[in-house]
């Protein structure tokens, strides 16, 4: 081998190493990258969690309103006819 073929490959082995050094910044990059997403991602999902038992919570008081409403359209209705009733007993 002669001096320039050292000369050519000296010169591509420092093209090599430095791309080497580019690509394990950019790994780095990408690693907290993917760190930062992964954590929004956790963020998220105990979110979504949490929403998720206060919808549960949500329904659940809906059904005992609901059922409420319920009892008081039966004792309404209830105390309508006693009215009905007590005023025909008072005509009577």
């Amino acid at each position: 081998m002669d001096i320039e073929t050292f000369d050519l490959l000296e010169q591509k082995i420092i093209k090599l190493i430095s791309r080497v050094s580019e690509l394990e910044m950019e790994n780095n990059n990408l690693k907290q990258k993917y760190n930062k997403l992964l954590e929004t991602m956790k963020e998220k999902e105990n979110i979504l969690q949490n929403l998720k038992q206060n919808n549960q919570s949500n329904i659940e008081m809906q059904n005992k309103i609901e059922n409420y409403q319920k009892k008081e359209d039966t004792i309404k209705s209830k105390v309508e006819k006693l009215l009905i009733k007590l005023k025909e007993f008072d005509e009577f």
